[in-house]
């Protein structure tokens, strides 16, 4: 399947769903709904699973689930953050309000469970299961802001917030196999997962200077990123500023001023390249999972999907 193909194809499908509710409850061609954004979690779907060599439907009905959950996570991520654009567009909490579009995520996770069930009943409960390990890991990213935070404790909230959605559509595709590698499946999704979490750390530091785009958002919200992690493991650059980010993190109201300098700091001391190193070795160390896969020829695309997400800009 081409890529634009899929995405489609995924589209077309929430479409249905969406156009199933009762329009008094919500109408979702009156309201900007999905956030697709790049359909990320659609295009790990239908590369893996054709290198899982599982029919294309099972695919597509995991993306789509995926991407409902996902879109859900975002809902509420924005009334969380009070966000009022989301890529440019006005957040569903600051055109309905925040109740609604929090009742809006939550009916949307019950959709996507729905749709999880006619695939199979354990597919629909290991996506609760996910779902929990997202929200979990979204309260350790609350419970850290505004604190310094070891890799460990990075690790531990990737994990869930950003590897668990990715970790159920890997299991879920080895579920359908003809010969299904569950340990392959698991590592690749973690592997991916904190690859993907850790370029956009990077991103969000390396793009500052750059017109027209958004950055610093992590260390403004007070989050302690993986470029400022390694940066804090290096006791020069500790020694010069730690006590400065405990300041600017203490402090209720950021200075963007001062978030720009650390940031600049970050990429002088050679953090950023760093961080983007182990999201490289990272990649390299699903290699040969991925090539356990049946298909030699869509685990190559995969690698190369992965590889280039990696390496990404934006």
């Amino acid at each position: 399947m081409t890529e634009n193909r899929g995405i489609i194809l995924v589209k077309s499908e929430i479409e249905k769903i969406l156009s199933s509710l009762d329009k008094e409850i919500f109408d979702h061609k009156e309201k900007q709904y999905l956030s697709f954004g790049k359909g990320m979690r659609s295009k790990f779907a239908f590369l893996l699973g054709e290198a899982m060599g599982i029919p294309e439907e099972k695919s597509l009905a995991l993306a789509v689930c995926a991407e409902i959950v996902h879109n859900a996570s975002l809902l509420h991520d924005d009334c969380v953050d009070a966000a009022l654009l989301r890529r440019g567009k006005p957040t569903l909490n600051s055109v309905l309000g925040v109740n609604k579009a929090i009742l809006l995520g939550d009916l949307s996770m019950a959709l996507a469970f729905k749709k999880a069930e006619e695939l199979s009943c354990e597919i629909s409960s290991q996506l609760v299961f996910s779902v929990r390990k997202m929200a979990e890991g979204a309260l350790l990213e609350e419970n850290f802001k505004n604190n310094i935070i070891t890799r460990e404790q990075y690790r531990k909230m990737v994990s869930g917030k950003t590897s668990a959605l990715f970790r159920w559509i890997s299991l879920s595709s080895a579920f359908f196999s003809k010969t299904p590698n569950f340990e392959a499946a698991a590592h690749i999704a973690e592997n991916f997962g904190m690859m993907f979490q850790i370029t956009d750390d990077v991103i969000d530091i390396e793009n500052c200077g750059d017109s027209g785009k958004d950055c610093l958002k992590d260390l403004m919200e007070g989050k302690c990123s993986f470029p400022l992690i390694i940066a804090l493991e290096d006791k020069k650059f500790s020694a010069k500023n730690e006590h400065n980010i405990k300041d600017f993190f203490s402090s209720e109201l950021k200075d963007y001023a001062m978030a720009y300098n650390l940031a600049e700091e970050i990429k002088k001391g050679g953090f950023v390249s760093a961080a983007r190193k182990e999201a490289e070795k990272i990649t390299e160390e699903m290699k040969n999972y991925i090539f356990t896969m049946p298909n030699s020829k869509a685990a190559s695309e995969f690698y190369a999907f992965a590889y280039g997400l990696c390496s990404r800009k934006y």
